[in-house]
């Protein structure tokens, strides 16, 4: 079994081990006892991984949500007269990493689903190098607190500079549709289930 020969400590080896046995599942009863070991281990470790992962999106959305964000899953919205301003972060599956993407959403928009296309990454890299935690209490509350100053010092500065007025240009940051959507709605022509189907993804229905 060549994947025995990646060193249990390598998290891609680990990540490609749990996968293999994820789509064998008569393999893990086929292995020898410390192969056995290190997989159930790594499995352990994994869920313990997303837990915590979890705990540290719980704790910035407690904080966002003084700040008007909503919370579904791993998008973190507020609604801002014709848009909503929409954090979301990406869980890295090779570690306790998370990346984090800043865009608007324009209520109005056609387009089912909701772009990630927005603030440049490059903005962010100096934070995104501090989203990591570890299996303590404090590394999670300081890659929440990283989390936090990432939307208070570069996300929302972006967000109030994008008015409604620049998002109309053609050379938006937001999608073509979303433009579109944007545009007609300033004018007064919104249409209703493509609000409905914004708010709706974005947890931001009462």
């Amino acid at each position: 079994m060549s994947w025995l020969i990646c060193k249990s400590n390598d998290r891609f080896c680990a990540e490609r081990r749990l996968n293999m046995i994820k789509k064998g599942s008569k393999l893990l009863d086929a292995l020898p006892e410390d192969a056995k070991a290190i997989y159930l281990k790594e499995k352990e470790d994994k869920k313990r991984e997303q837990s915590n992962g979890q705990k540290v999106l719980r704790r910035f959305a407690k904080m966002a949500k003084e700040l008007g964000f909503v919370r579904k899953s791993n998008w973190f919205s507020r609604e801002q007269e014709l848009v909503a301003h929409v954090i979301h972060f990406h869980k890295y599956t090779f570690g306790s990493y998370f990346r984090m993407h800043v865009c608007i959403r324009v209520l109005n928009d056609s387009w089912d689903k909701i772009a990630l296309n927005g603030l440049e990454s490059s903005e962010l890299s100096a934070y995104e190098r501090k989203f990591e935690y570890g299996d303590n209490e404090e590394s999670i509350v300081k890659c929440a607190e990283i989390m936090l100053e990432a939307l208070k010092e570069v996300a929302i500065p972006w967000f109030e500079l994008n008015t409604v007025e620049v998002l109309c240009k053609p050379d938006s940051p937001i999608i073509e549709s979303g433009r579109e959507g944007l545009i007609n709605a300033v004018n007064g022509k919104p249409n209703i289930e493509y609000i409905q189907n914004s708010r709706e993804k974005l947890g931001l229905t009462e």
